[in-house]
């Protein structure tokens, strides 16, 4: 279970959570479809200079469906400590570099485990 404001997401701690992210395409409406050795990456970190506690990844073409890909976050994952943490969701391409042509989810924001 989780809450958003639609940015910043609230796990309650020790909690499971499938957080679902949209790319869409430069237009901001046509939903963007991996490409093949493309995916997206979810990490949390203390603060952004620091290693990430959490990364997961969705790393399958065709699996964000219409352009949604979805995290799914374990119990073991959410029991960090309670306070504010920064999340980024990035679309990475089969060299390594971040895609720039998708829009739709924030480049960081808060995440918090309550």
């Amino acid at each position: 279970m989780y809450f958003t404001d639609g940015k910043n997401i609230t796990v309650p701690k020790g909690d499971n959570a499938r957080i679902a992210f949209t790319f869409t395409g430069e237009d901001g409406e046509t939903p963007y479809i991996f490409a093949e050795g493309q995916y997206a990456r979810f990490d949390v970190y203390r603060t952004i200079d620091s290693e990430p506690e959490i990364t997961k990844t969705v790393t399958a073409a065709g699996q964000s469906a219409d352009g949604t890909a979805v995290f799914e976050l374990s119990p073991e994952d959410t029991d960090k400590g309670r306070h504010g943490y920064i999340y980024t969701v990035k679309l990475i391409n089969a060299d390594g570099s971040v895609a720039d042509t998708v829009c739709g989810a924030p480049d960081r924001a808060l995440f918090v485990i309550c």
